[in-house]
C-alpha cells in the first residue's frame, strides 16, 4: 500500500521542523525576556461563570495603578469586546476582581488590562478562559401568562440583559447619602441626591408613565442603615412605593459579586409591578426582612441569603419577625432560590383581608433549620415546588383561612410536621394548634419525607404510619400531577374545598424547572442553587442537633450582629480617563508588540541575511540528519517495521498490536469467564501473564471495579482482559447514580491490556486510568456520565508529574454518548470522549481513536495551575465529530462541544495532533483553550464546525510563536480561524475568505493575520476531496461503517484531499504500523521503551529551543 507521506515528502516535513528550529534559535534572548514595570495579569482560581454574570480574580501589581477590564462571547471576534464598568472591579486586601452583569446565557471571556502612567498597557493583559454563564431560573406565577405583567425581571430582559438605557446606580456604603440619578418628571429631568431619594422619586414618576426607563441598583460591600441618606419606611427601611396599586416600576434591587449585603434594615414593597430582588445577603433588618405589603405584583425575589433580623417584642420574634412576608392582596409573586438560615418565621402569605386567590409561588428555596412559616398560607393559593426542608423544629407548610397550597416534589427532612392545616389533623392531636383560624387545603403529589413526627393524608396512609383519616387530615395526597382534589374533602373548622387552581392556571413553571424530589437537595445546595453567589456573607454549617432546636445560636447571631466587610479596600479599576480601544490583534494570541518585533526580526533580518546559508544548511545537513532519524524511528534498530511504534510518524494512518491479532486458542492457559463474579475473581487475582477471555454478554456491576497499584503485570507479560474471538461484551455499569466516585473501571496498576470491551453506563467515568504502560484496544465507552476513558490519577497524593499515569496506549477506541444528564444533577459540560487531563504523565498516546455526539468535548486535555502542566498527549489517526449533541439528538448548551480541545487555564505543554479529522462539532474542532505553548498540529482537517456557538473551526491563537501548523485544512467554517505559530502549507479561514499558504517555508502567523493567496471554499472545490457527503449512520453502528476489521480506521475518503491537495488534511486507510507486544525479537523496540525515548528527545529538543 501506499503511504501518505512519500520518502520525499517526509524529508520536507523534517526540513520544514528543523528550519522552524533555526529560526527559533536565532531569537535574541533579550527581546524574550525583556523586562517591564508592570507585570502580565496573573489570574488566581475564581474565574467562573455563574447566573447571567461572570466573575474573574487576579494577583496585586503594585507596579499596576489599576485595570480595566472587557467581555464578549468567547464566539466573538475580539472587535466584540466592550468594557465592563469600572465600578464593577474592585480590589480587595490580596486580589483584585470584576463582575460581568446583565448577560444572557452562553460562554464569555473576560480580558483584564493593567493601566500604568493613565494608559492601558495592552503587551501585559491577559483573557481568561471560557466563562459558561448560565439562565437564572424565570418560573413561577410572577411569569405566568395570565399576571398583569408577564415578568417579573424588572430592569432586565428575559434573556438576562440589562434593558436599553437602563439608569444604572453603584451604591456603596460610603456613596449611599450622596449618589446622584437624573430622574424624567413633566417638566424634564431633574437630579436627585441619595438612594431612598433617589428610589422614591423614580417610582413615583415611573407609576405614571413619565420615567420609561428601567432602574437597576447595584449594591457594592456592605449597605448599612447608618450610610442610608434616609428610609421612606419606618418599620422596615428602604421603600419601593407604587404610586397605586400595581403599578408598573421595572426595577432591580441586586448585589454585585459574592459579597454585597445589606445590614441594619429590609425593604417594603408597596402598590409595586415588575420588581426584582436578587443576589444579597440581608442581615440584622428592623422588622420583615422584605415586607410585601399592598398590592403588588409580578415580583421576583431570588438568590438572597437571609439572616437573623432584629428582636422583636413579641414572643416569637427573638430571630427578628417575618424573613419574607407577602400580604394585602400581593399577587403573581415568585420567592425562589432564598436560602432562610434559622429564621424564625420564614413566610407569612396572606392576611386576613385579602380578596384572593392572589397566586404565589416558592420553589426552590433552602428552608436551613427555619422554624416555621414555609410558608404559612391565609386565603391565597400557593404553588410550593422543589423547595429543601432541612431540620425545621416546628412545621413545613401551614394552610389557613381558606386557603388552597399545592406541594409539589418537594424534599422534607427531618422537618417535624411537613404539612398542617389549623384546626384538623397532626394540628389537632393535642401539642396545641399552630393557628387558631379556619383551616385550608393542601395538595401533596411527588414529595419525599424522611425524618418527619407525623403526617396524616386524607385518602392515603403517611410513610410516618399514620392511617388514611378523610376526617381530619393534613393534606390529600394526589395519584398524579393533574388530579383534581374532590370537593368532599373539607376543612373542619370554616368547610372550605381546595380550588384546584393547579390544574387551571399558568403556574409559570418553564420546562426544566420542575425537577423529582430526589434531585432537590443536591440541586438546591449546589453553587448555582439557594443563595447569593459564593453562599451568602456568612458561611454557617448548622449540625443534627439544629433539627429539633428553635432557640436562637447563639454564635450564628453573634456572627450576624457583628458582620462587617473587612477585605473590600477600593471600588473602581482606574481613575485614569480611558478611551475604549479598537483591541489589538487579540491579547488572547499573546502577541505583544515585543513578541511581534521578535518573530519579525527572526524572519526578516536573521533568515534573510543568512537566507541561502540558512536554506542550504536546513537542506543538506539538518534535513538529511532529521530524515534519517525518521527512517531510522519507523524501521526500528536492526528490526522491520511491523517490530516497531513510531507515534511521530505521518507515514501511517494507523496501527494495532500484534495481540489483537491473535487467536483465543493461542492463549494455551487462558481462563475463560461467562459471568460477572467470574469477572471479578479473575481480575482481583490475576498476576503477570495471566489471560481472562470474556465469553458474549452483558455483565451487570454496581461497584466500581478496582485494579489497584500493586495489581501488576511487567514489560514482558500484560495481564490480558479481552472479548472472547467474536464476542460483543458489555461491562454494564447503568445501575450506578451519577456521582464522582461512581467509576466503572479504575486501573491505577500497570501492564494491562484490555482488548474488545464496552465500558457501558458508569456513574462517572466509564474507565479511569491511572496506571501506567496499560494499553486499551478496540474498546467502546458509550454512555457514562463523565468521560468514557480519563486519564489522571487514582491517588490524590500523587502530587508531581511523574507520579501521575504514564506510557498509556488507547488504540483503536471509540467513545460516544458519554454526558452527565442535568436531569441527574449533572451540567452536561463534564463528560468528554476521551479526557487526559489535570494530573496525567509523559508518553501518553491516543491512536486511531473515535470520539463522536458526547455532551463535552471529543478529547479533553485540560490543565489548571493549580495542579501545573500535564504531560505531553499525542493524538494520532483519530476522529472526532458530532461533540455537543447526543446521538439521539439531545443537545445541552453548556457543554464546551470541541473536537480537539488542546488545554486549559494558561497552564503550558506542547501536545501533538498529527493526521486527526474535526468535523461537524457544536464549537472548535481544534482549540488551544489557552494553553500558551508550542503545539504541533499537522495533517489535520476540520469541516463546518461551530454551529452551535459559531466558532471557527481552529482556534490555536494562545498558543506560543513557536507554535507549529503544517498541512491543515479548513472548510466550510462558521467563523473566523485564528493562529500564533508558524505556518506552512495550509487553508484557512478568516473573515469571509479563505486563504492558502503554500511552500515549505514556516510564516509566522498571529491572530487576525491574512496570509497567503485567497482562495475558494474547499469544499466548493471540485475534486479536491474523495468525498465531501457525510454517509454516517448514527442509529447503526458506527465503528462498523468506520474502522477495517484489524480496528484501524476508514473514513471512504470522507473530507480526504487528493490529487494537488493531497498534502493537506488527513487521510485514513493507508498503510498501518504493527506494534509488538507480546515478546521481544531482535531489534525489537518495545511501546513503552520507544516512547520513553521519544520523549526524552521530546524534553531534549524542548529545552534547547528555550535555551534559544
Amino acid at each position: 500500500m501506499k503511504a501518505i507521506i512519500s520518502k520525499a515528502s517526509r524529508r520536507k516535513w523534517a526540513w520544514v521542523l528543523a528550519l522552524v528550529m533555526i529560526v527559533s534559535i536565532e531569537i535574541p534572548t533579550s527581546l524574550l525576556t525583556a523586562k517591564a514595570d508592570v507585570g502580565t495579569v496573573k489570574f488566581i482560581d475564581g474565574a467562573a461563570g455563574w447566573l447571567e454574570s461572570a466573575y474573574a480574580q487576579w494577583t496585586i501589581d503594585n507596579q499596576a495603578e489599576g485595570y480595566t477590564a472587557y467581555i464578549k462571547k468567547a464566539s466573538q471576534a475580539d472587535s466584540a469586546y466592550a468594557r465592563i464598568d469600572n465600578e464593577l472591579i474592585r480590589r480587595y486586601k490580596s486580589y483584585y476582581r470584576v463582575d460581568a452583569m446583565g448577560l444572557s446565557a452562553g460562554d464569555y471571556v473576560i480580558r483584564v488590562v493593567p493601566v500604568k502612567n493613565g494608559k492601558e498597557v495592552t503587551a501585559k493583559a491577559k483573557v481568561t478562559d471560557v466563562l459558561k454563564v448560565s439562565s437564572y431560573d424565570r418560573s413561577g406565577f410572577a411569569f405566568s401568562s395570565e399576571s398583569k405583567y408577564k415578568t417579573g425581571s424588572g430592569a432586565y430582559n428575559e434573556d438576562g440583559t440589562l434593558k436599553s438605557n437602563s439608569i444604572v446606580l453603584y451604591v456603596t456604603n460610603d456613596n449611599a447619602k450622596t449618589v446622584t440619578a437624573g430622574i424624567m418628571e413633566g417638566k424634564g429631568e431633574k437630579e436627585y441626591t441619595g438612594l431612598q431619594t433617589i428610589i422614591d422619586a423614580y417610582t413615583k414618576s415611573a407609576s405614571k408613565g413619565v420615567e420609561t426607563r428601567a432602574l437597576d441598583v447595584r449594591v457594592i460591600g456592605c449597605l448599612t442603615d447608618s450610610g442610608m441618606d434616609k428610609f421612606s419606611s419606618s418599620s422596615e427601611g428602604v421603600q419601593i412605593k407604587g404610586a397605586s396599586a400595581y403599578s408598573n416600576i421595572n426595577m432591580t434591587f441586586e448585589g454585585v459579586g459574592e459579597d454585597a449585603s445589606i445590614s441594619g434594615f429590609g425593604f417594603l414593597l408597596r402598590n409595586a409591578g415588575n420588581v426584582e430582588m436578587r443576589n444579597l445577603s440581608i442581615l440584622n433588618f428592623m422588622d420583615d426582612g422584605i415586607s410585601l405589603d399592598t398590592a403588588n405584583c409580578n415580583v421576583w425575589i431570588h438568590n438572597v441569603d437571609l439572616y437573623y433580623g432584629k428582636v422583636g417584642g413579641d414572643a416569637d420574634q427573638a430571630k427578628g419577625d417575618g424573613s419574607i412576608d407577602i400580604k394585602g392582596d400581593s399577587q403573581y409573586i415568585t420567592v425562589s432560590y432564598v436560602h432562610f438560615y434559622d429564621s424564625g418565621k420564614c413566610s407569612l402569605c396572606g392576611m386576613k383581608s385579602e380578596s384572593g386567590p392572589n397566586y404565589i409561588t416558592y420553589h426552590h428555596n433552602w428552608f436551613d433549620h427555619s422554624d416555621s412559616r414555609h410558608a404559612r398560607v391565609r386565603t391565597m393559593s400557593v404553588h410550593m415546588y422543589n423547595n429543601y426542608y432541612d431540620g425545621n423544629a416546628k412545621y413545613g407548610v401551614g394552610s389557613t383561612m381558606g386557603s388552597s397550597v399545592y406541594v409539589e416534589n418537594n424534599y422534607f427532612r427531618n422537618c417535624k410536621y411537613p404539612m398542617l392545616s389549623s384546626n384538623q389533623g397532626s394540628d389537632a392531636l393535642g401539642e396545641g394548634t399552630f393557628s387558631g383560624e379556619k383551616g385550608g387545603i393542601i395538595k401533596a403529589y411527588g414529595n419525599e419525607i424522611v425524618g418527619a413526627t407525623g403526617i396524616i393524608y386524607a385518602n392515603a396512609a403517611s410513610v410516618t404510619g399514620e392511617a388514611a383519616n378523610a376526617a381530619t387530615f393534613d393534606a390529600y395526597l394526589a395519584a398524579s400531577a393533574g388530579e383534581k382534589v374532590p370537593s368532599s374533602y373539607k376543612t373542619v373548622a370554616g368547610g372550605t374545598t381546595y380550588d384546584n387552581f393547579d390544574t387551571t392556571k399558568d403556574l409559570g413553571v418553564k420546562a426544566g424547572s420542575l425537577v423529582a424530589a430526589k434531585d432537590v437537595t443536591a440541586l438546591v445546595t449546589s453553587s448555582k442553587g439557594a443563595g447569593s453567589l459564593g453562599g451568602g456573607v456568612i458561611d454557617w454549617k448548622f449540625s443534627d442537633e439544629d433539627d429539633t432546636a428553635y432557640v436562637v445560636d447563639k454564635d450564628l447571631k453573634a456572627a450576624v450582629t457583628n458582620y462587617k466587610n473587612t477585605e473590600l479596600v477600593a471600588v473602581g479599576g482606574t481613575n485614569a480617563n480611558i478611551v475604549t480601544p479598537e483591541p489589538s490583534t487579540d491579547e488572547t494570541t499573546k502577541a505583544t508588540e515585543e513578541q511581534t518585533k521578535t518573530t519579525e526580526k527572526a524572519t526578516t533580518s536573521k533568515a534573510t541575511e543568512k537566507e541561502t546559508k540558512t536554506t542550504e544548511k536546513a537542506t543538506t545537513s539538518k534535513a538529511t540528519e532529521a530524515t534519517k532519524a525518521t527512517e531510522k524511528e519507523t524501521t526500528g534498530a536492526g528490526s522491520d517495521t511491523k517490530n516497531s511504534y513510531d507515534k511521530t510518524s505521518l507515514s501511517y494512518s494507523g496501527a494495532y498490536t500484534d495481540l489483537s491479532k491473535k487467536k483465543d486458542s493461542d492463549f494455551k492457559n487462558a481462563k475463560y469467564v461467562s459471568s460477572a463474579s467470574d469477572i471479578l475473581t479473575a481480575i482481583s487475582s490475576a498476576k503477570a501473564g495471566d489471560v481472562i477471555i470474556v465469553k458474549a454478554g452483558t455483565y451487570k456491576f454496581t461497584d466500581t471495579i478496582v485494579i489497584n497499584n500493586a495489581m501488576n503485570g511487567n514489560s514482558g507479560a500484560y495481564i490480558v482482559v479481552k472479548a472472547a474471538d467474536g464476542a460483543e461484551v458489555k461491562f454494564d455499569f447503568s445501575a450506578q447514580t451519577l456521582d464522582g466516585a461512581n467509576r466503572g473501571v479504575v486501573v491505577d496498576g500497570d501492564y494491562w491490556y484490555f482488548e474488545g470491551i464496552n465500558f457501558y453506563g458508569a456513574g462517572d467515568n466509564g474507565v479511569l486510568l491511572a496506571g501506567n504502560n496499560n494499553i486499551f484496544e478496540k474498546c467502546v465507552f458509550e454512555a457514562n456520565r463523565d468521560s468514557g476513558l480519563q486519564i489522571s490519577r487514582y491517588d490524590t497524593t500523587a502530587a508531581t508529574k511523574d507520579l501521575w499515569p504514564s506510557n498509556n496506549l488507547i488504540i483503536n477506541c471509540t467513545a460516544f454518548d458519554n454526558c452527565d444528564y442535568p436531569d441527574q444533577g449533572g451540567t452536561g459540560e463534564n463528560a468528554d470522549g476521551f479526557a487526559a487531563k489535570l494530573t496525567c504523565g509523559e508518553g501518553n498516546v491516543f491512536d486511531g481513536c473515535i470520539s463522536y455526539c458526547n455532551s463535552d468535548d471529543g478529547w479533553d486535555l485540560f490543565a489548571k495551575s493549580a495542579t501545573g502542566p500535564i504531560g505531553v498527549i499525542t493524538i494520532r489517526n483519530c476522529v472526532s465529530f458530532g461533540n455537543g449533541t447526543l446521538s439521539n439528538g439531545v443537545h445541552y448548551a453548556n457543554g464546551d462541544m470541541n473536537g480537539f480541545k488542546l488545554g486549559g487555564s494558561g497552564v503550558g505543554t506542547p501536545h501533538v495532533v498529527l493526521n486527526c479529522l474535526s468535523f461537524n462539532n457544536g464549537a472548535t474542532g481544534f482549540t488551544d483553550n489557552n494553553n500558551p505553548s508550542g503545539l504541533t498540529i499537522m495533517n489535520a482537517t476540520a469541516w463546518g464546525n461551530g454551529k452551535s456557538a459559531k466558532k471557527g473551526n481552529f482556534l490555536c491563537y494562545r498558543a506560543s510563536n513557536k507554535a507549529v501548523y503544517v498541512g491543515l485544512v479548513s472548510a466550510n467554517a462558521i467563523d473566523s480561524d485564528k493562529f500564533t505559530g508558524n505556518m506552512s502549507d495550509s487553508i484557512y479561514y478568516n473573515t469571509g475568505k479563505y486563504y492558502r499558504l503554500s511552500g515549505l517555508l514556516p510564516t509566522p502567523v498571529v491572530s487576525g493575520d491574512k496570509k497567503g493567496t485567497v482562495v475558494d471554499n474547499p469544499s466548493k472545490v471540485s475534486g479536491m476531496f474523495k468525498n465531501a457527503v457525510d454517509f454516517i449512520n448514527l442509529n447503526g453502528n458506527v465503528d462498523k461503517q468506520l474502522r477495517n476489521s484489524d480496528g484501524t480506521i476508514n473514513m471512504k475518503g470522507l473530507y480526504e484531499t487528493q490529487g494537488s491537495y493531497s498534502t493537506l488534511g488527513a487521510h485514513f486507510g493507508v498503510a498501518n504500523q504493527v506494534i509488538s507486544v507480546t515478546g521481544k525479537t531482535s531489534g525489537e523496540v518495545k511501546p513503552t521503551e520507544k516512547t520513553t525515548k521519544a520523549t526524552e528527545k521530546t524534553t531534549e529538543t524542548t529545552t534547547e529551543t528555550t535555551k534559544a
